[in-house]
């Protein structure tokens, strides 16, 4: 969950990619007041997206979803 008026980043597996690489996400569906603020490779096989609540209530991102990955090396 992202607390109200707040970011917070989640951690999401992603085999493959590398330290140095660039990652680039697309949330398939939108949620009204959550949207991506940031994406980077936290480690070995591991992407951090920092998600951005500007409403006044916490919000859950959608669960279930697939998120679609790109990555430059």
């Amino acid at each position: 969950m992202v607390a109200a008026n707040t970011s917070a980043e989640q951690l999401f597996t992603v085999t493959g990619v590398a330290v140095n690489d660039v990652a680039v996400v697309n949330k398939p569906t939108a949620q009204a007041g959550l949207g991506i603020v940031g994406v980077r490779v936290s480690a070995a096989n591991q992407v951090g997206i920092t998600f951005g609540n500007f409403t006044a209530a916490g919000i859950t991102p959608t669960a279930s979803e697939v998120y679609r990955f790109s990555v430059v090396r």
